[in-house]
């Protein structure tokens, strides 16, 4: 895009530019990826790595293969709903004044840019909709020259689109003000994020209180199918690290000094089963913690000496 847009500079001062360009923006996530680099031996873990999980698991292993195509994810519709909807209604608008929307945008050099975002978006495979914020932030500038023309021509869709901005502020607003008490700790912070972190379907939490209290600082923690860790204050490591195609036996848990086990879906029966662990059994562990009582979602684990 720098290249495109300073063409007429000297080849040595584009040179400097786009150089001093790169490492700007490397010096931003440059630290994690020397972390990745050091953990993993790749710097942009998980892209491009090689696990190798268990070819019963629902996860396949990685490979660039999986990286490039068409990318029809950005349309499906659990990544359209980040956008906002003030945003498909500058879509309408825009194509109601196309023509004269598109004269205004192409004298943009960020026009280009939003086209090369595109095209490196729709060639490269992504699963969740906030990768696709950097192309949805440029859109919104196209869209709203679309907004800017059809105020001009109609007041009606003027007042639609104020009204529609107010419902939408309020509405966060008062989720905002509903949600504040648990923030400034006077309402119970467990009891709301137990509730929503159970909707969340892949994190780690403490629900109501039943678990951390049975993992210490010197306990290991095997996980299975839990994939968020941001409130696990203990040391834990994936099924995918321990089991493998061929080795499958449950000794490989304490071989790896394993002290607990936590499973996403279901208990330890169900867990050898999918997983067709050897000498596995739920005489082997204890059940400490299982959440919720009734349909037992999350349950830990004590591994048996």
């Amino acid at each position: 895009y720098l290249i495109i847009i300073n063409k007429n500079l000297k080849i040595n001062n584009l040179i400097k530019l786009v150089t001093v360009f790169i490492f700007s923006s490397l010096s931003v996530p440059l630290i994690w990826y020397i972390r990745s680099f050091i953990i993993t031996g790749n710097p942009i873990y998980p892209i491009f790595s090689k696990l190798e999980y268990l070819e019963v698991n629902n996860i396949a292993a990685p490979l660039s293969s999986n990286y490039f195509g068409i990318n029809w994810n950005m349309f499906l519709p659990e990544n359209m709903v980040v956008y906002s909807p003030l945003f498909f209604l500058g879509v309408i608008f825009l194509f109601l004044t196309f023509n004269k929307a598109i004269k205004h945008i192409k004298h943009f050099p960020l026009s280009i840019f939003f086209i090369l975002l595109m095209l490196e978006q729709f060639i490269v495979k992504v699963d969740l909709g906030r990768y696709l914020l950097a192309w949805y932030t440029i859109a919104i500038t196209i869209v709203s020259a679309g907004v800017f023309f059809i105020f001009e021509k109609n007041k009606l869709s003027r007042i639609i689109f104020i009204c529609l901005f107010f419902v939408i502020f309020f509405y966060y607003f008062i989720n905002t003000i509903l949600i504040l008490p648990y923030g400034l700790g006077w309402a119970d912070k467990n009891a709301y994020l137990t509730r929503v972190l159970y909707r969340d379907n892949a994190s780690y939490y403490d629900f109501d209180r039943l678990f951390n209290k049975w993992i210490s600082d010197k306990d290991l923690v095997a996980t299975d199918g839990i994939v968020g860790f941001y409130y696990a204050d203990f040391n834990y490591i994936d099924i995918g690290f321990i089991f493998s195609k061929d080795k499958r036996s449950f000794d490989l848990l304490k071989e790896k000094k394993v002290t607990r086990l936590l499973i996403k879906g279901g208990d330890i029966e169900w867990f050898c089963k999918r997983l067709a662990i050897k000498g596995c059994s739920k005489e082997k562990v204890k059940l400490l913690a299982t959440y919720p009582p009734d349909i037992k979602k999350y349950n830990l684990y004590s591994i048996e000496k």
